[in-house]
């Protein structure tokens, strides 16, 4: 699968990334199939079970709470939380702190 992700991004052992395709060479043969490539912005974080299907595009320092499943581009702010499935926005204003690994938020 085609999957750009950006850095410092982390997750749980048990996330999930989906699509219908199992291999590709490199994105610009995954796009030239028709397949719209995963794009994880720089410092995301994936807590429990999540699952990342195909279409997911997230901004950076997005949080994806457990057992949630992402899917298309999503229109949000960066340092946001999603949750759900599928995932939706449930606040803005939060992000991991990579050297603590806690969940800080904005003032």
């Amino acid at each position: 699968m085609c999957c750009a992700a950006g850095s410092a991004c982390s997750s749980t052992p048990t996330i999930t990334r989906r699509s219908t395709r199992t291999a590709a060479p490199g994105c610009a043969a995954w796009e030239k199939d028709g397949f719209d490539p995963i794009e994880i912005g720089d410092e995301c974080w994936f807590a429990l079970r999540s699952t990342v299907l195909k279409n997911t595009v997230l901004p950076p320092r997005t949080i994806v709470a457990s057992h949630s499943m992402t899917s298309g581009p999503y229109d949000i702010p960066g340092a946001s939380m999603i949750a759900g499935s599928p995932a939706r926005l449930v606040r803005t204003g939060v992000y991991r702190d990579k050297d603590d690994d806690t969940i800080d938020y904005d003032a």
